[in-house]
């Protein structure tokens, strides 16, 4: 029998109240806690609805949990800050405030993805004396969710900003019909939000941004205008240094996640941190097919991975419970069964463990990039090879360069309609003419793609900033395009996300772009595709092609963007195989 006791008042050292539900089993006796702490509301984590999160299952295994509104959501009190500016404090104050109470032994873990895992990242800085271990998914530790890994800005965190507001606008000290007109001016703009963000300009004023009476969507453009800035970094916590976490860590993400390169991002600055004195049990990564999410499904968008990759088929509450058991209750055998890297290779059943990512058998391919200098599209002439002498023969030919034009109030599509949008059949897309597409050869016998995806291209953007977008995909017979992984660059933080760097109109340089790492089979009969865009919206804002501000400019210009690969200027993509025999 488990007991939930609902709306526990916790104070923290402001006096503002937070309110938190329990789980725990029969008894009084003191029993190790795990913390979970959200702003999506506490009520909807009662039971199956939680997913790897459900309460009842560690309670029934002699934990207490602990589910906690954030501040200023739901039940608790104080006002909200999306950007988690105030959670380290009111993380650290939660721990030690559960650590004081009779039904805690001391020993506190914390689990949750997304904002739940970052909340539990600014918590573990602060250290607090009674946290022992720590379970952040699907989150980063280096950069704010809504700043890309080219410096560019997620539109998409509007969109969360709108997912949240209904809570927000029920807490308003105002009538019942001043409530009612609000909502329905949210409701008015949440279907056209992504087409404001592409056709108005400057940002501030979209309609949007704009409803009469309520400021929580201020916050917006305040991350806007912090994407690029240090000090609001700072201000908000990031980034959160592993070295200063001497916890230890299980991280988990899926191929399909959206967050997947911060999340293994987390895993190599934990791996450093802990290089002085390393210990296998002390950092965990699980990869599975996922996206983004609890359900940890098999099937995302319209492909089936097999059942056996589903998290509930494959036991990650069970690795989540060994965890635990290890770090909180002493078991110090809990995990002995378990692989410090257990990873799934899309297209292929069966689980893989390794002791390190990359696995050490990682060999690395460089495919180039060729065409007649007409690469629009997957029309046109654009070849992937292999072969590239000293001199540059294979490499490219008298053409030399394909350029394709950047429109920013027509990008090019980061999604798929009607599916997740990091997984599906890009073969519509790789059609348009703003486009360029580089395919390869069927493959003579099956190819693993496993460890990290890297792309190192000649190009030159004629305006005053340019963007490049490259997508790795899997070509079928059936001339299906499979989305692998991708990579970004924008050109004016090729250095630095805060430190804008102009490049010289027309001026060609070489820049290497990382698209993140994979465990990917490409089947014989398969062929392997770049395609390459000046844009990719909704994931990333489209360059305006200007100096003007994040989100401030009101002009915008169009842009040729040329990609070089003659033989002085070879351009490829390093690609991660692993040999079989």
């Amino acid at each position: 029998m488990i007991r939930r006791i609902e709306n526990i008042e916790m104070p923290m050292r402001d006096g503002v109240i937070l309110r938190a539900d329990l789980y725990r089993p029969e008894g009084e006796e003191p029993l190790p806690v795990i913390l979970l702490r959200l702003p999506y509301g506490k009520d909807a984590f009662d039971g199956e609805g939680a997913g790897i999160y459900n309460p009842y299952y560690y309670a029934e295994q002699g934990y207490c949990v602990v589910i906690q509104d954030c501040r200023g959501f739901y039940h608790s009190d104080g006002e909200p800050d999306p950007s988690g500016l105030n959670d380290p404090e009111d993380g650290y104050d939660t721990v030690e405030w559960i650590a004081a109470q009779p039904f805690c032994d001391g020993n506190i873990g914390t689990f949750g993805l997304s904002f739940f895992g970052y909340v539990q990242l600014a918590l573990a800085v602060k250290q607090p004396p009674h946290l022992k271990c720590i379970c952040p998914f699907e989150c980063s530790a280096e950069r704010p969710p809504f700043v890309n890994g080219n410096g560019s800005y997620a539109p998409y965190h509007l969109t969360w900003l709108y997912n949240s507001a209904e809570d927000q606008v029920r807490r308003l000290p105002v009538s019942e019909e001043e409530k009612a007109r609000i909502w329905a001016e949210i409701e008015k703009n949440r279907p056209t939000i992504m087409d404001q963000v592409v056709k108005i300009h400057p940002w501030t004023d979209m309609p949007a941004l704009n409803i009469e009476g309520f400021r929580y969507f201020d916050e917006y453009m305040e991350s806007v205008d912090g994407t690029n800035d240090p000090e609001y970094w700072a201000r908000i916590g990031y980034p959160l240094k592993p070295e200063n976490m001497p916890y230890p860590v299980f991280l988990c993400t899926g191929w399909n996640d959206h967050v997947r390169d911060q999340e293994m991002e987390n895993y190599r600055l934990f791996q450093k941190a802990q290089a002085a004195a390393p210990d296998p049990e002390r950092l965990r990564l699980v990869i599975g097919p996922w996206s983004h999410g609890p359900e940890m499904s098999n099937v995302i968008g319209k492909i089936d991975y097999g059942k056996e990759t589903a998290g509930s088929e494959m036991g990650i509450m069970g690795m989540m419970l060994r965890f635990f058991d290890r770090w909180l209750k002493g078991k110090t055998d809990a995990m002995k069964d378990d692989s410090p890297v257990v990873y799934c290779t899309l297209n292929e059943k069966g689980w893989k463990t390794a002791e390190v990512w990359p696995v050490p058998e990682t060999e690395y391919e460089n495919w180039y990039f060729t065409s007649d200098g007409n690469a629009r599209s997957s029309s046109g002439t654009g070849k992937l090879t292999q072969e590239c002498g000293t001199s540059g023969e294979g490499c490219g030919n008298s053409a030399g360069e394909d350029t394709i034009l950047h429109d920013p109030m027509d990008p090019v599509p980061s999604e798929l309609p009607g599916l997740f949008k990091m997984n599906g059949d890009f073969s519509g897309i790789q059609e348009r003419q703003d486009v360029l597409v580089y395919t390869s050869e069927p493959q003579a016998s099956d190819t693993e793609l496993t460890g990290p995806v890297s792309a190192e291209i000649w190009f030159r953007c004629d305006a005053e900033d340019g963007d490049l977008y490259v997508r790795l995909s899997d070509v079928g017979p059936d001339g299906s395009s499979i989305r692998i992984t991708s990579g970004e660059l924008r050109l004016r933080f090729r250095d630095s996300k805060s430190e804008a760097k102009y490049v010289p109109e027309g001026t060609a340089g070489k820049y290497r772009i990382a698209m993140g790492d994979i465990s990917y089979l490409l089947s014989a009969g398969h062929r392997i595709r770049v395609d390459i865009a000046g844009s990719s919206f909704p994931y990333a804002d489209a360059n305006l092609g200007t100096k003007e501000p994040l989100g401030r400019g009101a002009n915008y210009r169009t842009a040729l963007l040329h990609v070089l690969h003659d033989g002085e200027h070879p351009s490829f993509i390093t690609l991660p195989v692993i040999r079989r025999s």
